[in-house]
């Protein structure tokens, strides 16, 4: 310790802290803050350094940090807590942290023995109460906090009855009314989860999610709204947003979704200290005292399965996680192969030989029967071990191996799938509202006309030519009203791989006829020329129909955008040759597509209308259908001016 280290009143009746922490600023800042408390400091930069301290001085309270550069925290709390330091186990312990959170403060206690943890950045006020409640427990005026709830609503009744379904979970509940607000408790306060509006006087709830997560990116936020936008949602969980949750919402539904969420962060942030521990050794491992300190720090507390072999590829090393997938003891384990632990251990050979790592660590994915019969996947990644000797007898490891279960991030990726091809149908179904828009314009009229000769009917007396005429304009009317309907039909009824031979014009005759009244309103003119003759090909009638209402609302937004009139052609045609082929040109007169944008345009969430305006889903979406066609889809700028798309369905014969 340097001598300019030591601060304060250097009196008998002054209580003493020795403050641990290698990083010099914060050091001098809290060194400063508990002169000013009047405490007297010694302020040290290591464990090491501390552990000699303690051997020549008395202290109060120790207050150290976790990651330090010679023996890291939890350690050095563990051994003063160990029967060999029996004359220090009473000494109060305060952990301080920048990397972990208070929500983890009960696992991280127990763990080490340690008195008293605070996360780090935190209010000077706070940290001086937890030091004085420490030396002086009668003097505690404020609990310990282990996770905090922050609930933003601009609503005061709905605060309040949101702080009464959360109260089961007794945790400290913090409220916001607005954004700014809510930053600053966030700010002091560290909340583990945070619950927001969307709509909020001072800022959407997007912006706020996003200043939360630059503040603190292990902070679980989920938004709330009144608005089920699919927009919305996909915007939160884009930029960061554990859930997504529309109003109103049922008491239970709340109460069992935030518990969920919490359960699952507690353990992402376990995981996230675990992996900070493992970088911790691999920075150390040339000048630690090798597998002892590996063992004795780390791997018996990791719920990763973790194991060593020696050049033959036999097991000289288990940690608790490994022996329980297993179902083998620790001394069972010791010495076996692979081959005679698991009933399928092909996957080990590329792992635990040293010849496997000529270019490094080997990583390979594998499905492992736990001792219960269930099959679980495991990302196994497997290093060579530093030079170095055994101990206590033990064989010298040569390939350290780590597994991680990710069954659970293997199924959520198969769902995250399958709601992407949710999501890549919602704008297709979107668009439905302004079709409906354009048939409802068409049927008001053949009904005006219908009502009107029905009247005429009932009113007057007609009869020879007048009255066959005047009927036969409601019958023509009424058909019109019925194709319309039988549109809307058709275009509502969704089966999922269920393919006909059909004739291209009827679901693109389905998907005019919806779009035609919202050209017409618009002032846009559609110009249609079927080609008569074309072969029946194998489709979905439901979802061709959504790719050509896509690509015709496509061509109005274009139009409509850029305040033109306007045209749209709508052309079939037979291509021959080897691939033969049915075709469907839908080209607008628009403005061009910008070449960079013309290769990104079926990708997933590209758009070029901006936010707010679609999740640019449409087109992938059209993309897929047309994959699963067995066709494709390509797009062109056309000269002088002009967009088309062009769609290929393949022409195949009909099975006998």
């Amino acid at each position: 310790m340097d001598p300019a280290d030591k601060v304060g009143p250097d009196r008998a009746t002054a209580r003493s802290i020795l403050f641990v922490n290698d990083n010099a600023s914060v050091r001098g800042m809290f060194g400063k803050v508990l002169q000013n408390a009047g405490y007297r400091v010694a302020l040290v930069t290591g464990a090491i350094e501390a552990l000699e301290l303690l051997e020549r001085e008395s202290f109060s309270l120790v207050v150290t940090d976790i990651h330090m550069p010679d023996l890291d925290g939890i350690r050095f709390t563990r051994i003063l807590r160990s029967p060999a330091y029996a004359d220090l186990n009473r000494i109060p312990i305060l952990i301080v942290s920048g990397t972990f959170k208070e929500g983890l403060s009960k696992e991280l206690l127990e763990d080490t023995g340690a008195s008293e943890f605070i996360s780090l950045p935190c209010r000077i006020e706070h940290f001086l109460k937890r030091v004085e409640a420490l030396l002086d427990p009668s003097a505690a005026t404020e609990p310990r906090m282990e996770k905090r709830i922050l609930i933003v609503d601009d609503e005061e009744h709905l605060l309040s009855v949101y702080c009464r379904v959360l109260q089961p979970l007794k945790y400290p509940i913090y409220t916001a009314h607005t954004a700014r607000e809510a930053l600053k408790i966030v700010e002091t306060e560290h909340p583990f989860f945070v619950l927001t509006d969307y709509l909020l006087p001072d800022m959407n709830g997007i912006e706020l999610l996003r200043r939360i997560l630059a503040s603190d990116p292990d902070t679980l936020v989920a938004m709330l709204t009144g608005h089920g936008s699919t927009e919305i949602a996909v915007d939160a969980l884009k930029a960061g947003a554990v859930d997504y949750l529309t109003k109103p919402i049922d008491s239970k539904k709340l109460l069992d979704t935030i518990s969920s969420l919490i359960r699952r962060g507690q353990t992402l942030q376990m995981t996230g200290y675990y992996k900070r521990k493992v970088s911790l050794l691999e920075d150390q491992i040339g000048h630690l005292s090798g597998l002892r300190r590996f063992h004795e720090i780390l791997l018996d507390t990791l719920p990763a399965p973790i194991f060593a072999t020696d050049d033959a590829g036999h097991v000289v090393y288990s940690n608790l996680a490994f022996q329980g997938l297993a179902g083998l003891s620790a001394t069972q384990l010791l010495g076996r192969a692979m081959n005679d632990i698991f009933a399928r251990p092909d996957w080990h050979k590329n792992l635990t030989t040293p010849a496997a790592h000529a270019a490094g660590p080997a990583v390979l994915e594998a499905a492992i029967q736990t001792p219960s019969g269930e099959l679980r996947t495991f990302e196994i990644t497997s290093t060579p071990v530093a030079a170095g000797n055994g101990y206590l007898g033990t064989p010298i490891p040569k390939i350290a191996v780590l597994m991680e279960d990710v069954t659970e991030v293997r199924r959520a990726v198969a769902q995250e799938r399958a709601m992407q091809y949710q999501l890549q149908r919602t704008e297709v179904l979107a668009a439905l509202a302004q079709m409906i828009a354009g048939a409802a314009h068409e049927l008001n009229n053949p009904l005006a006309i219908i009502l009107g000769y029905a009247e005429i009917g009932s009113n007057e007396r007609l009869d020879g030519p007048q009255a066959q005429n005047a009927f036969e304009k409601i019958y023509s009317h009424a058909l019109r009203c019925q194709k319309i309907i039988l549109s809307l039909t058709a275009f509502a009824r969704y089966r999922h791989g269920n393919k006909v031979y059909l004739d291209v014009h009827v679901p693109l005759s389905n998907a005019l006829n919806l779009m035609s009244g919202l050209f017409e309103m618009s002032g846009i003119r559609l110009e249609y020329t079927p080609q008569q003759g074309l072969p029946l090909i194998a489709i979905n009638e439901a979802e061709s129909q959504e790719v050509f209402a896509n690509i015709l609302d496509n061509a109005y937004k274009a139009l409509n955008e850029s305040q033109q009139a306007g045209v749209v052609r709508v052309e079939t045609f037979q291509v021959p040759g080897p691939h033969p082929a049915v075709a469907v040109r839908i080209f607008n007169d628009g403005p061009w597509i910008a070449e960079e944008n013309l290769r990104q345009l079926f990708r997933p969430f590209f758009t070029t209308r901006g936010v707010g305006k679609g999740p640019g889903l449409g087109l992938a979406a059209c993309h897929g259908i047309m994959e699963q066609h067995g066709g494709r889809i390509e797009v062109e700028n056309i000269h002088p001016c002009g967009v088309a798309f062009t769609l290929y369905f393949p022409i195949s014969e009909p099975a006998s």
